[in-house]
């Protein structure tokens, strides 16, 4: 092998990695963002469910004796 091809064998698998590293990146910070969303619908969902369960028994924490 000679001495260009050996450089642009070597200057290509450098490009090749970096690549690599910035796709794993993206993928993780994907990941993550995928998980920061699942909580929050979680968060509303269980919000939602106090809310449902509060609106289905209007007044019976409501004390009106006089």
């Amino acid at each position: 092998m000679d001495m260009v091809s050996l450089a642009t064998t070597m200057s290509v698998a450098k490009t090749v990695s970096r690549a690599d590293i910035i796709a794993a990146k993206m993928i993780k910070d994907n990941a993550e963002s995928g998980k920061a969303v699942a909580d929050l619908l979680q968060s509303a969902q269980d919000n939602l469910e106090i809310l449902t369960a509060a609106a289905g028994q209007p007044g019976a924490l409501l004390d009106v004796t006089v």
